[in-house]
């Protein structure tokens, strides 16, 4: 027991994740540090501005390419980090008779294009403009 009577608590308070670099604040442009949490994505914390935990990949992306990383630092990779290199496309097995056929797909004939109705748009205003009439009539 401490000083004050109370038990001493079991939980041990979280270490503070370690100053991997420097990068320049997106707002204020003041010198901030970059840290990395458990779950591996990036954070900024700057001495004006607070502390920027967005995970969206554009940032972490650009926080990874960006950072001065201090000698001897190498972090670990976020889980949405965005390579250069395109990903490849799933591969599906193929069907047991071979390629499957992909129908191209066909635009309709000439003579079965649909053709806007004529006065339709004046049918429209007039649909609206007695939805307003009713509307204001039944405020009333």
């Amino acid at each position: 027991m401490d000083d004050n009577n109370k038990p001493e608590s079991p939980v041990k308070p979280k270490p503070k994740n370690p100053k991997l670099g420097e990068i320049d604040c997106d707002l204020c442009g003041r010198v901030s540090s970059v840290k990395q949490n458990a779950k591996n994505y990036f954070y900024v914390g700057c001495p004006s501005c607070g502390v920027d935990m967005r995970k969206g990949a554009l940032l972490q992306t650009r926080l990874y390419k960006e950072t001065q990383w201090l000698a001897g630092v190498t972090p670990n990779l976020p889980p949405n980090l965005i390579t250069d290199q395109p990903e490849k496309p799933a591969v599906t097995q193929e069907p047991a008779g071979g390629n499957p056929k992909q129908e191209p797909k066909q635009e309709p004939k000439e003579d079965q294009k649909q053709e806007p109705k004529q006065g339709s748009n004046y049918q429209g205003l007039f649909g609206l403009a007695c939805s307003v009439c009713a509307a204001i009539l039944f405020i009333r």
